[in-house]
């Protein structure tokens, strides 16, 4: 925790709201406020693109870069059981849908639930 109290160009890199990111997201593609075609793309070819990063997505032939969830899982968020050390989240104690299960990065299980 104190690598994190520090200035902001000296602090680790993190990214505060990654375990909630999907389920937060799918909320707002259920109030037909997003496409799940750009929800997708947002999270996968979108990055991949902007940090020109070779994975992202399937190619034939290549290693497949890939996130399998459940979109109907309902999970209740919990910032004590985060992977990452942050623990701010304004969706503590909410009851959300949509849980990751498996994802898989040049073609290896890299994180499963």
């Amino acid at each position: 925790q104190d690598e994190k109290l520090t200035g902001f160009g000296c602090a680790n890199m993190g990214l505060i709201g990654m375990e909630t990111a999907l389920p937060v997201c799918l909320k707002l593609v259920g109030e037909k406020k997003l496409s799940l075609k750009r929800l997708i793309e947002s999270l996968t070819t979108g990055p991949a693109k902007i940090f020109a990063l070779p994975g992202g997505g399937f190619k034939k032939g290549s290693p497949a870069d890939v996130t399998i969830f459940d979109p109907a899982r309902e999970v209740t968020v919990q910032s004590e059981n985060f992977s990452s050390k942050s623990r701010n989240t304004p969706w503590e104690g909410m009851k959300l849908k949509g849980k990751v299960l498996f994802t898989v990065c040049a073609g290896r299980v890299v994180w499963e639930s």
